[in-house]
């Protein structure tokens, strides 16, 4: 297979690639296809970022998404013109976290949280790697995050509070997710 993937789980590989083998007898050669798991990398039910989320867990972001009130889940479906997507995507917890500091008395809306989650999302796909210290990234919201690689990999959002990331580089089929302990808040938001 010359089709490169990321691995989801190494340990199991639906990824089998046509193998032509040759045998011989009698002078005479036989040729047959037979399929072999030949690819130098694995896939596992590679799916887009809604699926992958669906599917691993992250059931705060997903009740956000889906249904698709905040028209958000057809974009991060799509392959954004060839250049995939980044998300930041915030565990359980740390929405639990968000949600509790917020008065009942005054929830958020859609709006508030269309800022927010579209603040975890980069128009391109920006694997770990990629990252600089100090790097400032524009996000889907138009505002910018700042990477500090100064103790492993965090967020500086509209706050004082950095996001720590971990785990990185979970590669979807339109782009990458990084999982965060916390939600970032835009700056200026409910100020």
């Amino acid at each position: 297979c010359d089709q490169t993937f990321e691995t989801l789980d190494s340990d199991d590989s639906p990824c089998k690639c046509p193998v032509r083998t040759f045998k011989g007898w009698g002078g005479w050669w036989d040729i047959y296809s037979k399929w072999e798991d030949k690819c130098e990398t694995k896939i596992k039910d590679k799916s887009d970022i809604i699926s992958l989320a669906q599917a691993n867990g992250f059931t705060e972001l997903v009740n956000l998404l889906v249904p698709d009130r905040l028209d958000l889940v057809e974009t991060l479906k799509s392959d954004n013109d060839g250049k995939g997507w980044t998300v930041f995507s915030p565990t359980d917890e740390a929405f639990e976290d968000l949600f509790a500091s917020i008065p009942e008395d005054d929830p958020l809306t859609d709006t508030e949280i269309r800022k927010v989650l579209t603040y975890h999302v980069v128009a391109d796909t920006v694997p770990a790697s990629a990252l600089e210290d100090e790097q400032e990234v524009i996000t889907v919201n138009g505002a910018t995050i700042t990477i500090d690689l100064s103790s492993g990999v965090s967020i500086k959002d509209g706050t004082t509070d950095e996001a720590v990331v971990g785990p990185a580089d979970v590669f979807a089929s339109n782009g990458v997710v990084h999982v965060i302990n916390k939600v970032l808040i835009p700056p200026g938001f409910r100020a």
